[in-house]
C-alpha cells in the first residue's frame, strides 16, 4: 500500500476580490490523460481539517495551490510545457536547483519557479520546474499561451507536477468556483471537479518494485517470463480517484480458469493519486492471466507467459553440466569422459533452508542422474548446489 501527498506552505487566506483576470489552463496537454488534479486550495483555516472549492477534501491541510501531476518520471523526461495563464509581465525565475526529487522535505519550498504579475494586481506561481527550462527572463512580457518552461520535480515534491498558485496583492486566490468558493471562477474554462476512479497505467515486472522505481514506468519485459531469470511476477497499477472502504483484490490465474492466487485489500483512506502493485513467486510453464478490482469491478487485467525449463541445459562452469527436467522432476549431471565419480547434490529453498541431501554416481557416459520427484516438497522456486570431482556448481530450478 503507498500513499501520495505533497505537502507545501500553509494556508494563509482566501480573497473574495472581483474574478479578474480570466486564465487559461497552464500546461500543455489533455486533463485526465496527459496530466491530473490531485490537489486544490484548502478553504478550511482549522488544523486538521479539509474543504476544497466544492466542499470535498480532495486537498490537504493548508495547500495554497492546484496540483496538477504527471503520470511518470518518463514523461517529465520526455517534456512537457507550461504556459503563460494569462497576460503579463514576469517578475522572478528561478531554475537552478535539483528537479528530480521523490521525497517531501517542506524546507525546499518552490524549487524551481516563475512568477508573473498581471494587471489589476493579480499574481501567479508556476512551481517545480524542470532546472534549466525557463524560456522567460525578469521583465519580459507574455500572453496566454506563452511557454515559459517545462514541468518537473524541484524543491518539495514528490513526482513530477505544477503547482499554480495565484494571489491578490496580500490574499490568496482560489481559481476554481465551487459552493465553498464564492468568489467565482478565474478559468476561461473551467474543469469539471471529478473524484471518480480511473487507471492511469498498469503493467507486470519479473522483480519487486519501489515507489521510486514505479514512478519511472519501468517497461515490461519484452520475452515471456523464466523461472530462472524471474524469480518473481509483479502486477502494479497506477490509480486515481481511491475511496477509503474500497477494496483492491487481485486474481492470478491459469489460462484454464484455474485460481492460483487471490489477494484482497481494504483500503482505509482516500487517494487521488495512489500506486499499488502485489507480486506472486514465478509459477510453473504456461499462459497465465492477472485481473485487478476495485469494489469487485474489474479495474485492470494482463496475460503473460512463463517459458519453461525442461530439458533446458545450464551453462557448463569448471566442466560441469547440469540439466533439469521439470516434468519428471530429474537432474542430470554430466562430467565428460568421468566414470564413477560420485556426485553429491543439496536442495535448499528460496529463504536458504535446507530440504535435502541426494548422492549418485556417474555412468559410462559420466552422466549422474538424481531424482527429485519422490521429495515431499510443495512446487516452487528451489536453489541447487552440486558437487562432482571436486568442483561446484548452482542454479535455480522452479520444481
Amino acid at each position: 500500500m503507498l500513499r501520495y501527498f505533497f505537502f507545501l506552505l500553509p494556508l494563509l487566506c482566501v480573497a473574495t476580490a472581483n474574478s479578474q483576470p480570466i486564465f487559461r489552463w497552464p500546461m500543455e496537454g489533455t486533463l485526465g490523460k496527459d496530466f491530473f488534479v490531485v490537489n486544490y486550495v484548502d478553504h478550511d483555516s482549522a488544523v486538521g481539517l479539509l474543504r476544497d472549492h466544492h466542499c470535498g477534501v480532495q486537498t490537504y491541510d493548508g495547500h495554497q495551490g492546484t496540483d496538477i501531476a504527471l503520470p511518470s518520471f518518463r514523461q517529465m523526461d520526455s517534456g512537457v510545457t507550461i504556459v503563460a495563464a494569462a497576460p503579463g509581465r514576469v517578475f522572478g525565475v528561478v531554475d537552478t536547483a535539483f528537479d528530480r526529487n521523490k521525497v517531501s522535505v517542506i524546507s525546499r519550498g518552490f524549487g524551481n519557479w516563475i512568477g508573473i504579475a498581471h494587471p489589476g494586481g493579480i499574481y501567479s506561481y508556476y512551481a517545480h520546474i524542470r532546472r534549466g527550462s525557463a524560456t522567460v527572463n525578469v521583465g519580459d512580457s507574455v500572453q496566454p499561451g506563452t511557454p515559459i518552461a517545462l514541468v518537473g520535480s524541484a524543491g518539495n515534491s514528490t513526482d513530477p507536477h505544477l503547482h499554480f498558485e495565484v494571489w491578490n496583492d496580500s490574499a490568496l486566490i482560489d481559481p476554481f468556483a465551487g459552493p465553498c468558493n464564492s468568489t467565482g471562477s478565474r478559468w476561461i474554462a473551467q474543469p469539471e471537479y471529478d473524484t471518480t476512479f480511473g487507471v492511469i497505467h498498469h503493467g507486470l515486472l519479473g522483480w519487486v518494485p519501489t515507489l521510486d522505481t514505479l514512478r519511472e514506468y519501468p517497461p515490461r519485459p519484452n520475452a515471456p517470463f523464466s523461472p530462472l531469470a524471474d524469480t518473481v511476477i509483479t502486477f502494479w497499477i497506477h490509480e486515481y480517484g481511491v475511496r477509503a472502504g474500497d477494496t483492491s483484490r487481485i486474481e492470478w490465474r491459469r489460462s484454464t480458469g484455474e485460481l492460483w492466487y487471490e489477494w484482497t485489500f481494504a483500503h482505509d483512506a482516500g487517494y487521488r493519486y495512489y500506486y499499488w502493485w502485489s507480486y506472486i513467486a514465478t509459477p510453473p510453464a504456461g499462459d497465465w492471466h492477472v485481473r485487478y478490482f476495485l469494489n469487485n469491478r474489474l479495474a485492470a487485467s494482463d496475460s503473460f507467459s512463463v517459458q519453461g525449463v525442461s530439458a533446458v541445459a545450464q551453462p557448463s562452469v569448471a566442466g560441469i553440466s547440469v540439466r533439469y527436467n521439470a516434468s519428471s522432476h530429474r537432474v542430470a549431471v554430466q562430467l565428460p569422459e568421468a566414470v564413477g565419480i560420485s556426485v553429491r547434490l543439496q536442495l535448499f529453498d528460496v529463504a536458504g533452508n535446507h530440504i535435502g541431501t541426494a548422492n549418485a554416481e556417474t555412468d559410462a557416459a559420466g552422466i549422474a542422474q538424481i531424482e527429485l520427484g519422490s521429495w515431499d516438497i510443495p512446487h516452487g522456486l528451489y536453489a541447487l548446489q552440486v558437487v562432482a570431482g571436486g568442483k561446484q556448481f548452482g542454479c535455480i530450478i522452479n520444481y
